[in-house]
C-alpha cells in the first residue's frame, strides 16, 4: 500500500471514530426541559425554564407574572401556579419585545392594555 493511501485510510478511521458520538447524540431524543419555581423572598418567586428566568408575585387579589417566555413555559406555570396557589394570573407583565420573553403570553390569560401591563380579561377561569 502507498503512504499516501495509507495516511488516507488513517484520516478517514479517525474522522469515524470522533464523528461516532456526535451522530449517535443528533438520534437521540433531546432532554425535556429544567423547569422550576424557587422563592425569592415572601411571596416573591422565580420561575426557570432552562436559561430563561422570570418572577411572579402571589398576592390576595392574583399573581402579578412576568415574561411568560413561550407557549409550553406558560401552560406549564399556570398549571403549576394553580395547583400551588389556588390563584388566577391577574397581571401579566413584559419586560421587553424579544419573542423569547412574551411569547407565551397568550397561553396564561387573555389579555387588554393597562399602561405598562396586561390586565388578563380571563383571570377567573381556571
Amino acid at each position: 500500500m502507498k503512504p499516501w493511501t495509507t495516511l488516507r485510510c488513517g484520516v478517514v478511521l479517525i474522522l469515524l471514530v470522533a464523528l461516532t458520538p456526535w451522530a449517535q447524540a443528533q438520534t437521540q431524543a433531546p432532554a425535556p426541559p429544567v423547569r422550576e419555581i424557587t422563592p425569592i423572598a415572601g411571596e416573591v418567586y422565580r420561575f426557570r425554564n432552562n436559561n430563561h428566568y422570570a418572577v411572579f408575585a402571589v398576592t390576595p387579589a392574583g399573581i402579578i407574572a412576568t415574561d411568560p417566555i413561550n407557549a409550553e413555559a406558560a401552560q406549564w406555570l399556570k398549571a403549576e401556579l394553580q395547583k400551588r396557589f389556588s390563584q388566577p394570573v391577574k397581571y401579566l407583565i413584559y419586560s421587553h419585545d424579544h419573542t423569547d420573553h412574551i411569547s407565551g403570553g397568550g397561553s396564561v390569560c387573555r389579555h387588554r392594555n393597562r399602561g405598562g401591563a396586561r390586565e388578563c380579561e380571563d383571570c377567573d377561569r381556571k
